[in-house]
Order: C-alpha cells, then sequence, then structure tokens
C-alpha cells in the first residue's frame, strides 16, 4: 500500500525529536495573511472560519472552514481570505544525525477529523496562558513550565503527530530517514556532530579521523546518504540559522558569531547563497 511506503521509515527511537515550536490560534497575523513564505517546520491548519489558498510548483489547494490543511516544510505562497481564523501548530522534527526528509505530496486538504481536532484543542489545554500580544499565538520555545505540566505536553504534541502523520499518509504526504549503516559515514557523523558549528570545516580533517581520503570518505557518503560531508556540514549550520530566525531568541550578528563568521555581512552572503533572501528577509517572511 501507498501508504505503507509513506509511513514505514525507521528510525532510532531514542533519537525522535518532536518540539511544538508554535501554537496560534486567531486570525492571520498581518504578515502571513498573503505572500511567499519559508516555511521550516510540519504545519497543521485548521480553519475555523473563512478559507485560505496555497500555491507551490503550480499547483494549488484551498482549504475551507472546519477542514484541515498539512504542509512540509519548504517555499509557498499563501493566502487567506479577509475574515479568515485559524488553528496553527508548528512542529519541528528530526532524528539524531539522520537525514529527515519529506516525501510525496508537499500538502493535502482533509475534508474532516474531528480526532485531530480534538487532540488539537487537548494540546491547547495543556500549555500555559498566552498573554495578549501582536499575533496571539504562543510561540513554544523557551516557554517555562512545571516538570509535570512538560511532560503532560509533551505526551499530547507526540499524540498529535502520531496521528498527523497517519492521516496525511493517507493523502499521499510521507516521511524519509535516511541513516549511513557504513561504520565510517557512523564515525563521520559523530566527528561533526561533537564540532562546535562556529569552527572551521575541513573535510580533510573529519576524513583522516575516519582513516580516509576526502574524496573516499565522500564517496561513501553519497553512497548512504545522497550528499557530501560538506553539505551535510553546511545544512546543519543553516539549520541552526533558520531555527534562530525563526525562534527570534537571537540577533543577527548574535546568529552570525555563533556559526563563525567575522562579520554579520558575511553571514548574509552565505545565508543567501542558500536560502535567496537575506537573514533579514527570511525572519519577516517567516510564519
Amino acid at each position: 500500500m501507498e501508504r505503507d511506503r509513506l509511513t514505514s521509515s525507521h528510525c532510532i527511537w531514542t533519537q525522535l525529536d518532536v518540539l511544538l515550536v508554535r501554537y496560534y490560534v486567531d486570525v492571520p497575523s498581518r504578515v502571513g495573511r498573503k505572500g511567499t513564505f519559508n516555511a521550516r517546520y510540519l504545519s497543521a491548519w485548521y480553519m475555523k472560519r473563512g478559507s485560505v489558498t496555497v500555491r507551490k510548483d503550480g499547483h494549488a489547494l484551498r482549504a475551507r472552514a472546519g477542514q484541515w490543511l498539512i504542509m512540509v516544510p519548504g517555499q509557498r505562497y499563501q493566502e487567506f481570505t479577509s475574515h479568515a481564523e485559524l488553528i496553527s501548530i508548528n512542529l519541528s522534527v528530526s532524528c539524531g544525525a539522520a537525514i529527515l526528509s519529506w516525501m510525496g505530496n508537499w500538502a493535502c486538504v482533509l475534508k474532516e477529523d474531528s480526532r485531530l481536532l480534538a487532540q488539537a484543542e487537548a494540546l491547547a489545554s495543556a500549555l500555559p496562558p498566552v498573554s495578549p500580544g501582536e499575533d496571539h499565538g504562543l510561540s513554544i520555545p523557551g516557554v517555562k513550565m512545571p516538570l509535570r505540566q512538560a511532560a503532560d505536553c509533551q505526551a499530547r504534541v507526540l499524540d498529535f503527530f502520531n496521528s498527523l502523520l497517519f492521516v496525511a499518509s493517507e493523502w499521499g504526504v510521507g516521511v524519509d530517514i535516511q541513516f549511513g549503516e557504513d561504520e565510517r559515514v557512523q564515525r563521520s557523523l559523530a566527528y561533526m556532530a561533537s564540532r562546535p558549528m562556529g569552527n572551521k570545516f575541513s573535510r580533510e580533517e573529519v576524513a583522516e579521523d575516519c582513516g580516509l581520503s576526502a574524496s573516499r570518505l565522500d564517496r561513501h557518503w553519497r553512497r548512504e546518504m545522497g550528499i557530501t560531508i560538506r553539505q551535510y556540514w553546511d545544512n546543519r549550520r543553516m539549520n541552526y540559522a533558520c531555527q534562530c530566525l525563526r525562534e527570534k531568541t537571537k540577533s543577527i550578528k548574535e546568529v552570525s558569531a555563533d556559526l563563525g563568521f567575522s562579520h554579520a555581512t558575511q553571514f548574509s552572503i552565505w545565508f543567501s547563497s542558500h536560502q535567496g533572501v537575506s537573514p533579514r528577509a527570511y525572519r519577516r517572511s517567516i510564519v
């Protein structure tokens, strides 16, 4: 079955990390109402009123009141109707050093799903009250709560994510997880994971730790992971940069310093070459 293929990826369960990044209930924010945005997280929108249209690669989907819209990370165009109101849930999903990528369709619309809505409401009840603000949303990273409440919240996040995976797979949205089974690939993954992201990267240094030449290690990486060690290192740094820009806990200058850039201008050039927009523009575009 197609659904089995989309949900059959294996992961080391102790390394599975599903984080609630944002829970938002209200009308769309002024910035997020219309335009092209770079979404870094798995998004689940429940339309309480009105509708939203999203477009990507020439394909368009529309979710109306009472429907869910599930979208994988990536760039998309979105446009809400003037009277729209929604529940928006953003999840960060990772699995240790494994490479996680979304497969199949980039989005799907669910006609009705009372169970998913009930789980979303149960999750909301476990979260701390939201202080009135510009967008009436709750950015989760950094929020402090009692340990038992945090454990209850995380359990409800996992329940919601599990249901989300199941229903999304029925509509062609799935996930693929790639591990490096080669011992030398695993060793190089562990070596790079132990290195601060601000350190200067040397593929020769990584290869030497594995007892291989840089070119030979790259060949192992291409066969096992589909990318080179340089691409993995850049992806790791880019994920960190995007996370910091999304969470707005650090200034652009601080993110630049964390990644080892001498000047914020150098960071901006590097970031733009990968994302197509400047760090400042990316931060403004995130919803």
